[in-house]
């Protein structure tokens, strides 16, 4: 059995706003084949259907399995690369912008509609200005 590591993007809608998740996963596995059917089932069975703290249905599905590598057991001072991507700029975007772009996560306002009622007190939903 080897060591691996996949990215995983779940896509969550709820009342038509769309959100992406990434996540990186390790598994064991004989080869990479046997890696995604694992991170397959893994990602299936992590899917839900919900209703947020608004009263509004929440809905996941597995948007993409992607980056399949082996993780290998080097370490450098403690240290151990779980995961590498190379990224290109092939927008018109300053380096920067492009950077900040990538690594952009939602703000703690923008996650509460994917909040559980059932783990969190019922709201009234904000008015969108």
């Amino acid at each position: 059995m080897k060591k691996y590591g996949l990215k995983i993007f779940f896509k969550s809608v709820v009342a038509g706003e769309v959100f992406f998740e990434e996540s990186v996963v390790s598994l064991t596995a004989n080869d990479f084949d046997g890696a995604y059917e694992k991170a397959q089932s893994y990602a299936n069975d992590r899917l839900d259907k919900y209703l947020n703290i608004y009263g509004e249905t929440v809905e996941e599905s597995v948007f993409d399995i992607v980056d399949c590598f082996e993780v290998f057991d080097e370490e450098t001072d403690g240290v151990q690369e779980i995961y590498s991507c190379y990224k290109k700029n092939r927008t018109d975007m300053p380096e920067q912008a492009f950077v900040d772009f990538l690594s952009d996560g939602c703000t703690e306002e923008e996650l509460l509609p994917l909040l559980s009622m059932e783990f969190n007190e019922k709201r009234e939903k904000p008015d969108k200005v």
